[in-house]
């Protein structure tokens, strides 16, 4: 074999060489997730299962929005699961952590911190397919394209969903730039229960508006033997910590009007006030403490109304055993199936000054899981099912207040909802930080160290409770 044949040999033999390497090269950059949105790339007429993982709503608040998104997507399935509470988070974060999870899940507002670093933000564009059924002289077929379509921003979502939303799900990314990391389908606020039997029986027309009317009104209420000195009928289900259904949520909620800053930048602040309140040298969380466990405290003979002995306040209301309670529209299916027969009734949540407004956002948000390859199209439905077109048969089916300032007003005509929805945008949340239980249990731990410390003139009841609130804020900040 001459030379300038075994030149023409080796030239061939390399230039093969670089068509197998580019061709490594282009099926590993095919394989390779989308760099802005983190999602597998998909074919425009693939098939696609999205898992779909919740807590308390059974399947049929979701069919008809999940029915009507796949005949929109005939190529996408949702496997929709519910869990039960206890083991909910549990199984999620198990399943998460074996590659074995769901595409979009649920977690509570006060969840959205701690599972930032599992969750897939909101992109800037989604790559999504839309496929449609067409017919042709063989029959029918899919066919379909990948479309672009813009995602939400910051913006829209303050526009669009009542205040608690943006506060709760917009956090900055590694980049500072903020982001959006879920969307909910509805907004509970705390709202007041009462039983309007042992309102008349008391001589009491309406429920009270604010806490000084709601003192009065437990006043007149309670019942409490003067043999044994039991309390056979509360005011209020009122004072307590783990007996009381959401105490940190009450609790919270009369800090917040009586002035505290609950938290600010990502940090917890019960030592910080509102600029509404001025020249005080109270400190507005501590004498939301005091007042707060008065109710609960035997020598306040004038207010005590509850205390360990009884039983859950959902359970104490349900028996007739307390006249009031605090709670969410989902507390109206608990007690009519504890107390089918009960007539009650439920008010917005008492007030203490119009500058301060404010009661509890309770509700779930709805997430997409980093880890799922779908994730422009699990976004994509998410984005369909809280929109205001879609959202609608899920509030309907679930009586929970709506998430949407479009709807608010059309939503009050429902008297199951209005109570809850009459305060919704005046409800807040505040930042429980990568370890949301640490936080609720600080709440609940500091009220029950309070009934230990309870006493003495009021100057010193003042102090004990300030620094109960000082090192409720350094257990919690230490959880950050």
């Amino acid at each position: 074999m001459n030379d300038k044949m075994k030149l023409l040999l080796i030239g061939a033999g390399a230039l093969s060489l670089i068509i197998v390497i580019v061709l490594v090269v282009v099926l590993l950059v095919s394989k390779k997730p989308n760099a802005q949105t983190g999602t597998s790339a998909i074919s425009a007429t693939q098939s696609i299962t999205l898992k779909y993982w919740r807590a308390f709503d059974d399947t049929n608040t979701m069919d008809d929005i999940i029915s009507s998104y796949t005949k929109e997507h005939p190529n996408v399935y949702i496997e929709y699961k519910k869990f039960r509470f206890e083991e909910y988070e549990k199984e999620l974060l198990n399943a998460l952590a074996e590659d074995r999870g769901p595409d979009i899940f649920s977690i509570h507002n006060t969840w959205v911190g701690a599972y930032r670093t599992k969750l897939a933000p909101m992109p800037d564009t989604l790559q999504v397919q839309r496929v449609g059924i067409v017919s042709s002289g063989l029959g029918s077929k899919l066919a379909g394209t990948i479309k672009t379509i813009a995602g939400y921003t910051p913006a829209f979502i303050r526009k669009t969903f009542v205040p608690a939303v943006a506060d709760d799900v917009i956090f900055n990314d590694e980049k500072n730039q903020p982001r959006i990391y879920g969307l909910p389908l509805a907004v509970d606020t705390l709202a007041l229960f009462y039983n309007p039997y042992l309102f008349n029986s008391a001589g009491i027309a309406q429920p009270p508006t604010n806490w000084d009317e709601f003192e009065a009104d437990v006043k007149k209420l309670t019942i409490i033997s003067p043999e044994t000195h039991e309390i056979l009928q509360a005011g209020a289900a009122f004072g307590g910590s783990r007996n009381i259904d959401r105490a940190v949520d009450i609790l919270s909620s009369l800090m917040a009007q009586n002035g505290t800053v609950m938290s600010k930048a990502g940090r917890v602040t019960l030592n910080e006030l509102s600029p509404y309140i001025k020249n005080s040298s109270l400190n507005p969380a501590a004498e939301a403490l005091r007042f707060y466990t008065d109710f609960a405290w035997v020598t306040k003979a004038d207010v005590y109304t509850w205390n360990t002995d009884q039983p859950n306040s959902v359970e104490s209301f349900a028996q007739e055993r307390a006249a009031m309670m605090f709670g969410y529209s989902y507390h109206i299916a608990q007690i009519k199936a504890k107390a089918p027969g009960l007539k009650f009734e439920v008010a917005p949540l008492p007030q203490k000054q119009p500058e301060l407004k404010w009661t509890y956002a309770n509700y779930w948000v709805e997430g997409v899981s980093e880890k799922s390859k779908y994730q422009d199209m699990a976004w994509d439905f998410i984005m369909y099912a809280t929109s205001k077109e879609n959202v609608k048969s899920y509030l309907e089916t679930t009586k929970h207040p709506t998430a949407l300032r479009e709807l608010v007003d059309e939503q009050l005509a429902d008297e199951q909802v209005k109570p809850f929805l009459s305060q919704v945008l005046i409800a807040g949340n505040w930042y429980h930080g990568l370890t949301p239980y640490v936080a609720e249990k600080a709440i609940l731990d500091m009220i029950e160290i309070a009934f230990t410390q309870k006493g003495g003139d009021i100057s010193h009841e003042r102090g004990m409770m300030y620094t109960l609130i000082q090192r409720a804020q350094q257990t919690i900040s230490d959880g950050y």
